[in-house]
């Protein structure tokens, strides 16, 4: 179920605290709110808050994704595969950073040391439960599409100054 609300600003208000979307009609103009298959149903393009439209009531949060830069077997990743996790995060939310080539990791593994290059991505997008879901679902993908047994995939609360 979808609603029509007076502004783009009372949207993102009353959306992202109780957890559903907002968007603008293509049809009407108008904006609603409700749960993202709703609206993408009734065609409205499901929006976000730009700089400076949040309220002081959304909380952001980040999310970071360590992903390896070769195989276990040590064959370097596709970069297809690379392209093709950065190009579903940008379309889910928008933008990301991505940090390469020097990222090093080092453990001790069942057959000793383990050292290997990775690649962190960052997204920073409001604190959503279905952006929380969404992430969830994403790590899997990614251990998939990766091979590997695990992906480490961190979350922390952040302040936009």
């Amino acid at each position: 179920m979808i609603l029509k609300v007076h502004s783009k600003e009372y949207a993102v208000q009353r959306a992202w605290p109780e957890g559903i979307s907002w968007g603008e009609s293509q049809v009407d103009h108008c904006i609603y709110v409700g749960d993202v298959d709703s609206l993408q149903k009734a065609g409205v393009l499901v929006g976000r808050a730009e700089e400076g439209e949040e309220s002081e009531e959304l909380q952001w949060r980040r999310y970071q994704i360590i992903l390896p830069e070769y195989f276990n077997d040590a064959s370097s990743v596709p970069e297809k595969l690379i392209q093709k996790t950065i190009d579903e995060l940008v379309a889910e939310f928008g933008g990301i950073t991505m940090e390469r080539g020097c990222l090093r990791g080092v453990w001790k593994g069942r057959e000793g040391r383990q050292d290997e290059m990775n690649l962190r991505i960052t997204c920073d997008v409001y604190d959503t439960v279905e952006d929380a879901d969404f992430f969830r679902g994403f790590k899997e993908v990614c251990k998939n599409r990766f091979a590997q047994e695990e992906i480490w995939l961190t979350s922390f609360l952040i302040d936009k100054i």
